[in-house]
């Protein structure tokens, strides 16, 4: 039931044109498992089939297939796995500490850099592949990972991987990637919240 779970949720990570790609490359590992790239290879060895997909994404896979010729099986994963990392693990890169104190976490994992990726092959990957939602001005993977990176590793942190729940998380995610929780604040604004933040810490030290 475990597996399943995981195996649900993973897939769950794959959207559109993405997911379409994905379903070509079982239909091929099915026929000869040596056939694929061998990223994909283990990854449908660890998470099984993907999900179903409808004609009209099979039909925006074949759209799109101009748009990213050169890309290989290996940087598609390699982005999708990206954006997902950014989500689990950005808010260890995100500057909370008002006077500049603070130390961050390893941030490898949401470096483009650690899975072989440059910022060249993510302009070359169309923005639905590897993200369901819309947002005016984004049309590819680089635009999504700043997107994402000013989200998740601003002045604000979000951590909600200890949420099981899969309604929750994405209700978290949704929430968190629309820009809902972020609000611009004039320069005295700032100052005011500061010196708030200042007697709230004095005070617990207390």
């Amino acid at each position: 039931m475990i597996q399943e779970e995981s195996s649900e949720r993973f897939w769950k990570n794959f959207y559109g044109p993405n997911m379409g790609y994905v379903q070509e490359q079982y239909e091929l590992y099915l026929d000869d498992e040596n056939a694929v790239d061998a990223s994909l290879k283990e990854m449908f060895e660890k998470y099984g089939a993907p999900k179903e997909i409808s004609k009209k994404q099979q039909a925006e896979v074949v759209s799109h297939k101009g748009f990213s010729s050169d890309i290989t099986a290996k940087q598609l994963t390699s982005a999708i796995k990206l954006v997902e990392a950014i989500r689990r693990y950005a808010h260890l890169k995100a500057d909370i500490y008002p006077v500049g104190s603070g130390i961050s976490g390893d941030t490898t994992l949401v470096d483009p850099a650690h899975y072989g990726l440059s910022r060249e092959i993510l302009e070359a990957i169309p923005a639905e592949w590897v993200w369901d939602s819309t947002l005016n001005g984004v049309s590819n993977a680089q635009e999504i990972v700043d997107h994402l990176m000013n989200q998740y590793a601003g002045t604000i942190s979000f951590e909600y991987d200890h949420v099981n729940n899969d309604d929750e998380r994405l209700w978290f995610q949704d929430n968190i990637e629309s820009g809902k929780y972020r609000f611009p604040f004039s320069e005295d604004e700032k100052k005011e919240l500061l010196g708030k933040i200042v007697d709230v810490e004095g005070f617990e030290t207390f």
